[in-house]
């Protein structure tokens, strides 16, 4: 962690005139510090400090040289972790996480939410007019690769976690069978979900169709600028050869469940009371009371259409593969929420077992 006082002398030293420094706390999951600078002449920047900053930079240093993204500005720290990324800040920077927050509550309507989406579709289509580069690879590129690191993180989780009262032991969290109650289906563990869809993750990451993709691609992260028009930001896990049906599948995850996880993380230790969580023995059994919009398929169905207008894939590839990356978006963040945001432990073993389901009725 980084003081205010600390920044303040490298804001001061690099020639900033300071009127006031604020902390912002975001639903994000990474482990990262945000600020707001107000300047003494009237501007205003987005201070970003922690986690993964430097390959945000990075990726930031290379849109910018094809005149895609703005330049960062870089304030240089003690190591890597604190480097501090500076940017120009959004007008309306919590666009997209709101809406989504609020289209749940009733507040705003589909078609409001309709709009918010075509804008951040049609800037991602902007980023897959570029040419994709296999030559830089930061992160895993494909969706085999992601389900592997996932599964060597959670079998190396230690300590427990108590979840609706009962004590978990984490190192064998991926063994224990899940199971949604009034769901019909059968209890399985991450391990075997992972392991019955191999070939169809193996298979789909033989696409032809390589993108630069944003990999991070969901709500909290739309934002809008002073004439209201839509940007997409954070570039940190941004893929340079990568298929694009990730974004999508990060995407629609968000729209369809993650946002309760979102909303948790904001809050801070509270769990969400519409899941409940029984552990008689040897299962997780899960039950869901949270209403699901009913307007959720014409939204799904908005997506894909703008997807297959900017992604250059078939339907069928953007139906099963989009849904396929729900779910290992889902077992990606596991280990991440196991360890920093315990109380939405839940939360996550319930999308990872809905989605798995999903694509097993697809295929």
């Amino acid at each position: 962690m980084i003081f205010k006082c600390d920044l303040n002398r490298h804001f001061e030293k690099a020639g900033y005139k300071i009127s006031s420094l604020e902390e912002i706390h975001t639903s994000g999951a990474t482990q990262c510090q945000y600020f707001s600078l107000l300047l003494r002449d009237g501007g205003k920047r987005f201070i970003k400090i922690g986690e993964k900053v430097d390959f945000e930079i990075r990726n930031l240093n290379y849109l910018a040289g094809i005149d895609f993204a703005e330049s960062p500005r870089v304030l240089a720290g003690s190591n890597s972790e604190r480097k501090i990324l500076v940017m120009n800040y959004a007008t309306i920077p919590s666009l997209g996480y709101d809406m989504i927050r609020l289209f749940n509550k009733g507040s705003v309507s589909i078609d409001d939410l309709l709009v918010m989406q075509e804008g951040a579709f049609d800037f991602l289509g902007k980023l897959y007019l570029l040419s994709s580069d296999k030559k830089i690879l930061p992160y895993p590129q494909s969706l085999h690769e992601r389900v592997s690191l996932s599964l060597a993180m959670l079998r190396n989780l230690k300590g427990t976690s108590i979840i609706d009262g009962h004590q978990i032991d984490l190192s064998k969290i991926v063994d224990i069978p899940i199971c949604i109650t009034d769901s019909g289906s059968c209890p399985i563990s991450i391990r075997d979900m992972c392991l019955r869809l191999r070939h169809l993750i193996i298979d789909s990451d033989e696409t032809s169709v390589r993108k630069i993709i944003h990999a991070d691609f969901q709500p909290p992260n739309i934002v809008g600028d002073e004439n209201r028009a839509i940007r997409v930001i954070d570039f940190t896990d941004m893929v340079y050869s990568g298929n694009p049906c990730w974004d999508l599948g990060k995407w629609s995850n968000y729209i369809k469940r993650f946002h309760r996880v979102a909303e948790l993380r904001a809050l801070g230790q509270d769990e969400d009371r519409q899941i409940i969580f029984h552990k008689p023995t040897e299962f997780f059994f899960l039950e869901d009371k949270n209403r699901v919009p009913t307007d959720f398929l014409l939204i799904e169905e908005d997506a894909r259409r703008k997807f297959r207008n900017i992604s250059g894939l078939s339907e069928a590839e953007i139906v099963t593969v989009g849904l396929l990356s729900e779910f290992i978006v889902n077992v990606y963040t596991l280990n991440r929420h196991c360890v920093f945001y315990p109380h939405t432990i839940k939360n996550v073993l319930m999308y990872i077992r809905e989605s798995y389901q999903k694509v097993v009725d697809q295929i």
